[in-house]
């Protein structure tokens, strides 16, 4: 699909590593929302290192307000309106997120773009989760089901 397009997929992900299936799904949205908006030409990278999960793109990615919007069920950017979909990947990836234990988290690529970020073992989160729960606009979730602007999702 993605040389279909002319879109570069890259890996680097441990050939022994195992995740949970609920990790791999949230990968597989990722990779499917990025096959949708990286431009011919662009990069689709997925890594797995120490427990993190990241599908990072160079497409267009989303503002920061966007960002703190998008993981809400039939969300859509106004400015991909014309994207067949229906705004539920994102939402269906957080749950997951919650239900395996994990935290997941939308972030700006540099110099454009968008990283999605599953954290597999968030039974010891990173001291700078909190924060992020204090409005920096890295959207996401924790295993509690709170967004990083301290809002009950669930």
């Amino acid at each position: 699909m993605y040389a279909a397009k002319g879109v570069r997929l890259e890996l680097d992900v441990p050939e022994a590593a195992e995740i949970p299936e609920a990790a791999a799904r949230i990968a597989d949205i990722a990779l499917d929302n990025a096959q949708k908006f990286v431009p011919e030409g662009g990069t689709v990278t997925v890594t797995l290192l120490d427990g993190v999960l990241r599908v990072a793109d160079d497409g267009p990615g989303l503002s920061e307000e966007e960002r703190s919007e998008a993981l809400g069920r039939f969300w859509r950017s106004g400015a991909h309106a014309n994207v067949p979909g229906s705004g539920l990947g994102l939402a269906i990836a957080a749950e997951l997120a919650r239900a395996c234990g994990a935290g997941l988290r939308l972030l700006p690529a540099v110099p454009h773009g968008l990283v999605v970020e599953l954290r597999l073992d968030q039974a010891h989160p990173d001291p700078l989760d909190a924060t992020d729960r204090a409005g920096t606009g890295q959207a996401g979730t924790d295993r509690a089901g709170t967004d990083r602007a301290g809002t009950d999702r669930a």
